[in-house]
């Protein structure tokens, strides 16, 4: 019978954090396959499973048929190649392929948005050959981690603590495959930035250009003002909310505070077309200082989390405000101290 993970935790009689709960026992039951003693999966998995897992209190010996039954139906590959090695089922084997160079990704990179990680992945996959079945399945199995800032963030912390481990297993799984296949795979995990997001930005000033082309052949009246700013005001909210990923926020402060050699012409580029626009940023409130917010905060801030039932608390400005020509369309964003 196919275990997943709601009918698992039910199980278990796990109440709270049901999701923090399946994040460490997947990244156990991963870490496992690159254990350096020469034990078996199984014997490895009663000998540790307090070690890694006794902060949720589950009695493995009354459970035992039950996490097997788990292992069996989505974590077998990891425990194939610890115990022999190899992995015969060439589906199985790219599914974890695909699987794990996700997790590395998202250990390398600073990853916010689902989608683009998929174009990487696609990219990556079809230069290196890689036709994977279903692939959009192995993508669901992390729609859970990217609902929010929060659990992305929470599972980034718990994976960055076995780097080692998740890498050891994806040049395992490479090995194999290269020896199965005889085909060399090339799978960058550290140009996530400069081929991905690159192109985005490149896509974002392109469309800019082309705002302005449309404004000067269109040689706005008096009247027509108005809607010309409405037009520029809302491009710059579109560009900046954040469900696109706070876009002129990360690029300001990848600019200012991160220099890089490679994309700095790209960055200050679209900076420049923005002016044009009579976009820029400001800092009315310097990024990284503290402030205090209160009760009516929310007229001088953006904030990354609901105020409506905060008092008073502290917060660090992260991203500047923003202006047209000089109106101030965006107040400076904040995170919440403490969440």
């Amino acid at each position: 019978m196919k275990i997943d993970s709601k009918y698992f935790i039910k199980e278990l009689g796990i109440v709270d954090n049901k999701i923090e709960f399946m994040m460490d026992m997947d990244i156990f039951l991963s870490i496992l396959s690159v254990d350096k003693s020469n034990k078996k999966y199984i014997q490895l998995l009663k000998e540790k499973f307090d070690d890694y897992m006794g902060i949720w209190n589950v009695d493995l010996n009354k459970n035992f048929d039950l996490i097997n039954d788990y292992i069996v139906s989505n974590k077998l590959a990891y425990k194939i190649i610890k115990d022999d090695d190899n992995l015969k089922s060439e589906r199985l084997l790219k599914n974890v392929l695909t699987e794990v160079y996700i997790i590395n990704l998202i250990i390398e990179n600073d990853i916010s948005q689902k989608e683009i990680l998929k174009n990487f992945v696609n990219e990556e996959f079809k230069r290196n050959n890689l036709n994977i079945y279903k692939i959009e399945n192995i993508y669901k199995n992390f729609d859970y981690i990217f609902k929010n800032k929060k659990l992305l963030f929470i599972y980034k912390n718990k994976i960055k603590s076995y780097k080692n481990e998740f890498r050891e297993i994806l040049n395992k799984v490479v090995s194999i495959y290269e020896k199965k296949t005889n085909v060399k795979l090339d799978l960058n995990t550290k140009q996530y930035i400069k081929n991905v997001e690159i192109e985005e930005y490149k896509k974002l000033i392109k469309k800019l250009e082309e705002e302005i082309k449309l404004l000067k052949e269109e040689n706005l009246k008096s009247t027509e003002q108005e809607q010309k700013e409405k037009v520029i005001i809302d491009l710059l909210k579109d560009i900046n909310n954040s469900s696109n990923g706070n876009i002129l926020d990360r690029l300001y402060i990848y600019l200012k505070y991160k220099k890089d050699e490679n994309i700095d012409f790209i960055l200050v580029n679209l900076f420049n077309v923005l002016r044009q626009l009579g976009i820029f940023p400001r800092e009315t409130s310097k990024v990284g200082d503290e402030v205090v917010i209160g009760e009516y905060s929310f007229y001088d801030y953006r904030f990354d989390n609901d105020i409506s039932d905060i008092k008073q608390t502290k917060a660090e400005v992260i991203y500047p405000s923003w202006f047209y020509k000089e109106k101030q369309v965006l107040k400076p964003y904040v995170k919440l101290k403490g969440d």
